[in-house]
């Protein structure tokens, strides 16, 4: 069986990281920001991603409906 061979670095610091990984999220950065009221249009094909994102970050908080003035869009208003 081969063992991965390592070499620890103990003179100098690591690279610093190529991909931001600090564990924040542009949907709950978005909804924490949203005061109770705020509300936004979203179209069919962003309606799935904006409904488990909200599931996650706001959790029962939020009404999301059929826009009857424009066809094909939903509103979704934060409401706690």
């Amino acid at each position: 069986m081969n063992t991965p061979q390592f070499t620890v670095v103990k003179d100098r610091k690591a690279p610093v990281q190529a991909m931001r990984c600090s564990g924040t999220s542009f949907w709950r950065d978005l909804f924490e920001s949203m005061q109770v009221g705020d509300w936004f249009v979203l179209s069919k094909a962003d309606l799935h991603r904006v409904k488990i994102s909200a599931g996650k970050y706001l959790r029962g908080r939020y009404r999301c409906y059929m826009n009857t003035e424009v066809a094909g869009t939903w509103v979704f208003t934060k409401i706690k």
